[in-house]
């Protein structure tokens, strides 16, 4: 009589032979390394647009939201820009805190995740200066010195800029769902 370790031991050998993998083929062609990367510069690219329609779609369906945004956030600036001493640029800082607060939560609604919305940074940076940069440049310019306002600004205009067009093309694009 044969012992039950034995026959299991013939049961898994009898089994791995009848369960041998195929030959490899040794005749294949070499990977063409520069069509490789053709391919995978194409798929990123590809990735990069598809990113890029997800972006907008979203935006798209916020839009009411970002035009909220954007108004509050010029408001607090023209409010800066309308103080004429430096006690009534540090008045306009103490009652935007709560304006600026309240842009902070819109924005959270937009985006909670933080990966959504494509002015996300640019709002982020608004807030930045409006909070600090901007009072303290335009109380150099009261003072005299107009060269940080100046910089400010210019900051503040191109971060608006670049969520304006943003979100124009945004307002202006077709998501694959719609009706064209």
């Amino acid at each position: 009589m044969i012992p039950a370790k034995n026959v299991a031991v013939i049961f898994m050998l009898a089994a791995m032979a009848g369960c041998r993998r195929a030959p490899v083929d040794q005749e294949r062609l070499p990977e063409d390394p520069v069509l490789a990367a053709m391919a995978s510069a194409q798929w990123r690219a590809h990735l990069a647009a598809e990113e890029r329609e997800r972006k907008l779609a979203y935006d798209r369906r916020k839009l009411d939201d970002h035009r909220t945004v954007v108004a509050l956030l010029q408001r607090a600036r023209d409010r800066y820009d309308r103080a004429t001493t430096r006690r009534a640029v540090e008045k306009a800082r103490a009652e935007q805190l709560s304006t600026l607060a309240t842009v902070r939560e819109l924005v959270q609604s937009i985006d909670p995740w933080g990966v959504n919305s494509n002015v996300l940074d640019d709002y982020a940076a608004m807030l930045s200066l409006l909070g600090a940069d901007y009072p303290a440049a335009r109380k150099a310019s009261i003072d005299g010195t107009p060269g940080p306002l100046e910089k400010v600004r210019s900051n503040f205009d191109a971060r608006q800029k670049t969520i304006a067009e943003w979100l124009d093309e945004a307002a202006s694009s077709v998501d694959d769902g719609d009706e064209p």
